[in-house]
């Protein structure tokens, strides 16, 4: 894996003529305020709040429309993770199924619905955090963060051409890795997420009087009595 300067690693795919020069602030992410609890963090006896070394919050998920629709035929990416002592909406991926991307829908082994890739929010050396929305058994959205390494990903909306040269786009610098590798107990673990579509009851329709086979055999003797009456009348 190659290096260039600044907080971004280049995905393996990428042409080797990409400039070394980062556009700055081309997606910047709301300054993070103290310790404000995410939106969806409960507070538990004895857990710390949010720490000071995540520069980012939550966003509205609204704002990042998938660019495909999203649908139930839609293949799912298996992962294992677990949750972060540093903040408990945030998850580190140990393994993926598939290379990671934007808009692709991943599934933990424990949860019971798979939460969408909305866009990349922050980087470090090793490590990349993606900002991930779900919804919890009552419907609710909720937004989780999802820690990879950078071989899981592959990101080729971070290469624009600006000004005639192609460069990367630049995130918010990620804590240290030793950051996420805290796990946290399980009595602090947030609710694993529900069910990602609506699944609607369907009922079966009942068939119609004149398409059940027994109403077709009833309808023989009415057909046979109409085409005796005209052979007595030819």
């Amino acid at each position: 894996m190659s290096f260039i300067s600044g907080d971004v690693v280049p995905d393996d795919s990428e042409p080797s003529w990409v400039s070394a020069d980062l556009v700055a602030n081309i997606d910047p992410m709301p300054p993070y305020c103290g310790d404000i609890p995410s939106r969806d963090i409960p507070s538990f006896p004895g857990f710390s709040p949010p720490s000071r070394h995540i520069p980012y919050l939550s966003s509205d998920p609204s704002s990042y429309a998938p660019p495909y629709p999203i649908l139930l035929s839609n293949p799912v990416t298996s992962i294992i993770c677990y949750s972060c002592r540093v903040r408990l909406d945030h998850f580190h991926v140990e393994f993926t199924s598939s290379p990671v991307h934007v808009n692709l829908l991943v599934q933990g082994e424990d949860w019971d619905g798979p939460m969408l890739v909305l866009h990349w929010v922050a980087v470090n050396l090793l490590e990349i955090v993606g900002e991930c929305e779900g919804r919890d058994f009552e419907g609710q959205c909720i937004v989780r963060f999802l820690v990879f390494m950078h071989f899981c990903v592959r990101r080729p909306e971070d290469l624009m051409l600006v000004e005639g040269l192609w460069r990367l786009r630049q995130y918010s610098a990620a804590p240290d890795s030793t950051v996420f590798l805290a796990r946290a107990h399980p009595i602090e673990e947030l609710p694993p997420p529900g069910p990602f579509f609506d699944t609607p009851i369907s009922s079966s329709p009942s068939p119609s009087p004149s398409s059940s086979p027994n109403s077709l055999i009833r309808l023989v003797p009415n057909i046979l009595v109409t085409f005796l009456s005209h052979c007595s009348l030819v």
